[in-house]
């Protein structure tokens, strides 16, 4: 595979873990300068949103899976922004937790879509159909990672948006909760395709 001239590799581990520098800043930023500050706190809740909803309406219109993939990491970095934007203890943790969860999810997820372009020839969906008839274990590795970032139990993205929605309710903070379990809903809607 890594031979073959493909970048999905490289594609995999930016995706994966060089995403969550920005957050990390968003993060030290909000916690050290801004500690308790509601104007910024709503900002950060109003931008996690925006970019959660933004992300996974741009993964419903696409039909590549590179496209798709990427436009779910604008997705679920709206999900790190939340837990930034509540800035309470368990939304943070939530926050620390989703991020690794994600990095790994992610990567995987970008892994095995580069196995199957360069088995199959495409990455388009429309052209990929039947892929458990050809090749069952790519398909199960592919589905569980995608059950993972859709937030399915028992999958680690169930607990790190479990986490996220907890701490959303315990602050009462019932827009960007119900906004994250929309767009769970919306991200599981995606990856079935």
């Amino acid at each position: 595979f890594f031979l073959t001239g493909s970048v999905w590799w490289f594609v995999a581990l930016f995706a994966g873990l060089l995403t969550k520098v920005g957050v990390y800043a968003v993060a030290r930023s909000v916690t050290l300068f801004f500690p308790g500050e509601s104007l910024v706190t709503t900002i950060v809740l109003s931008v996690a949103g925006l970019t959660m909803v933004v992300g996974v309406l741009g993964a419903l219109a696409q039909y590549d899976m590179r496209r798709l993939l990427s436009f779910h990491i604008a997705s679920q970095v709206g999900y790190m922004l939340m837990g930034i934007g509540l800035l309470t203890p368990l939304a943070l943790a939530g926050t620390v937790f989703y991020m690794a969860q994600h990095m790994v999810t992610k990567t995987a997820l970008f892994l095995v879509a580069g196995v199957i372009e360069v088995r199959r020839g495409t990455s388009d969906l429309h052209r990929l159909g039947g892929l458990y008839r050809t090749d069952l274990p790519l398909a199960i590795v592919f589905a569980l990672a995608a059950l993972s970032l859709a937030g399915i139990p028992p999958f680690a993205g169930f607990v790190a948006k479990f986490t996220l929605a907890r701490a959303g309710i315990e602050a009462e903070s019932w827009v960007i909760v119900a906004i994250s379990l929309a767009v769970s809903l919306l991200t599981l809607l995606s990856m079935v395709k």
